[in-house]
């Protein structure tokens, strides 16, 4: 009897043992994977011809944001874009909606990456415009001669 009772304990603490230690590493690679793929730009970045493509299929789940000063924002933006501040950032982010892809992009792209990754930190959908506007939308925008 107390043998059985010793191996039912063995047996219990081995059980245990392997699910903690599988929760762990299973947890660790989740982890891992999340953090690998955050500061990978590439996973996270969109070129000017995809995101005119997205926003003709599905314009309403897309929010352009962009994070020039309001100056530069005037002259010119992309259509349909909300202007937040790069500077300013930290205390507007709140104010932008969880169920839109949001689409960041300043005027190389160098500033919405950064921004584009504390988005995806604070759990948005966010991905950044490569080039930006001066590298990105404003070549695209003009090769199609519109």
């Amino acid at each position: 009897m107390k043998r059985t009772i010793i191996i039912f304990i063995l047996a219990f603490f081995i059980g245990a043992g392997t699910f903690i230690l599988y929760y762990h590493i299973d947890k660790e690679n989740k982890v891992n994977n999340y953090f690998s793929n955050l500061y990978n730009e590439n996973a996270f970045l969109i070129e000017a011809s995809d995101l005119a493509k997205k926003l003709k299929q599905n314009g309403q789940e897309i929010l352009l944001v962009d994070v020039r000063k309001a100056n530069e924002y005037t002259k010119g933006h992309i259509p349909g874009a909300v202007n937040s501040n790069w500077s300013k950032f930290d205390q507007n982010f709140q104010d932008l909606p969880k169920d839109k892809v949001l689409i960041i992009y300043c005027d190389s792209g160098e500033v919405s990456v950064q921004l584009a990754s504390f988005l995806r930190l604070k759990g948005f959908k966010a991905y950044f415009l490569q080039g930006g506007w001066q590298n990105g939308w404003i070549p695209f925008y003009t090769s199609r001669g519109s």
